[in-house]
């Protein structure tokens, strides 16, 4: 309609932009809540290994690393390796009796080897720690908020 206006301000529009930046909102938290876990879960996944498993490289114990999502506002992290054996390490397996292994120096005996889990008990040792840093994720997006 001509020669009729109408406006509407919203106060704090501003603020509220400001607090609403993903990245600083939720994008720090949770990167510092991801990288402490995978790194309490790495760390423990190769003291348990070091319980386990004879060490005759150390080529799996140097294998386990993390890995936290690259995006601005992470939703993952992973613990693992690359290590084509640490699966029959960490659930057992079969083998052929009687078959010669040139990195052992002997002939297999046993038609099973018992799993020596490494990653799982791991990261059941920590997980109530990792409770605890979502908790403290849970304060900085707080206190962001909060603008202090």
């Amino acid at each position: 309609m001509p020669g009729l206006n109408l406006s509407i301000v919203v106060k704090g529009a501003e603020e509220l932009g400001r607090k609403l930046q993903p990245d600083k909102l939720l994008g720090k938290p949770l990167r510092r809540l991801f990288d402490k876990a995978a790194y309490l879960v790495e760390s423990e996944a190769k003291q348990e290994l070091d319980k386990v498993a004879k060490r005759r490289t150390g080529i799996l114990m140097s294998s386990i690393t993390k890995e936290v999502s690259p995006e601005s506002i992470p939703l993952w992290a992973k613990v693992g390796t690359n290590v084509e054996y640490a699966s029959f390490i960490e659930y057992g397996h079969k083998q052929e009796v009687g078959r010669y292994v040139p990195a052992i120096g002997k002939q297999l005996v046993e038609p099973f080897v018992a799993a020596r889990p490494f990653m799982a008990p791991a990261f059941e040792k920590v997980k109530d720690k990792i409770k605890g840093f979502m908790d403290e994720v849970s304060k900085l997006i707080e206190e962001h908020w909060r603008g202090r």
